[in-house]
């Protein structure tokens, strides 16, 4: 239209200056809250919510700043001398890489493209990783009718057994339920205390 390329690339930017911040904040409302989720949805989420939302903000960056700059200054002017096109340059990329330069890019994105591939074996399959919590419950239960005596003397056996195990460091007893609603209420007797 026999603009400049500073003059094109100003008018382009500010035609779609509005849209795209819109479009950009919208995506940010969107994914954001996700890094902040509660609960196992809010484990899983976190990092793809600062990833969309951070991506997301860079790319308008990109497109306010960065892509009008370089349609303003890279481009020569129609019918200007051409300074910046190379001899042997590769005509696909407009003449603006030379040709040993773009075969190596080219090469470079073919490596890490197949690479990628290849590293797929190697990523975790698993929903849930498997977690060490580094304890075990043994829970054992007596006919109906038992009494407190013989219920801590079970107890106190399992205990003792369960402790010979070298890889134990610590035992903790519980013995009944407590009450509906309160199930780690305060019994009324308790057992006598070891030897």
């Amino acid at each position: 239209m026999g603009k400049t390329p500073h003059q094109a690339a100003m008018e382009a930017a500010d035609e779609i200056g509005l849209a795209v911040i819109a479009t950009t904040f919208t995506l940010i409302a969107v994914f954001l809250p996700t890094a902040f989720m509660g609960g196992m949805a809010g484990k899983f989420f976190v990092q793809f919510g600062w990833t969309a939302a951070i991506a997301v903000f860079f790319s308008l960056v990109v497109a306010r700043m960065l892509t009008p700059m370089m349609a303003a200054y890279l481009p020569q002017p129609p019918g200007a001398p051409s300074t910046a096109r190379l001899a042997g340059a590769v005509p696909a990329l407009g003449g603006l890489v030379p040709a040993p330069t773009a075969g190596l890019t080219l090469v470079a994105a073919a490596v890490f493209f197949v690479g990628s591939f290849m590293l797929v074996p190697l990523l975790p399959t698993g929903f849930i990783p498997p977690d060490d919590l580094s304890q075990t419950q043994v829970t054992l239960t007596l006919p109906p009718g038992s009494t407190l005596e013989q219920t801590c003397a079970v107890a106190e056996q399992a205990r003792v057994a369960v402790q010979k195990n070298p890889h134990v460091k610590l035992v903790y007893t519980a013995i009944g339920g407590g009450t509906p609603g309160r199930p780690f209420a305060p019994q009324a007797r308790r057992c006598a205390a070891p030897g």
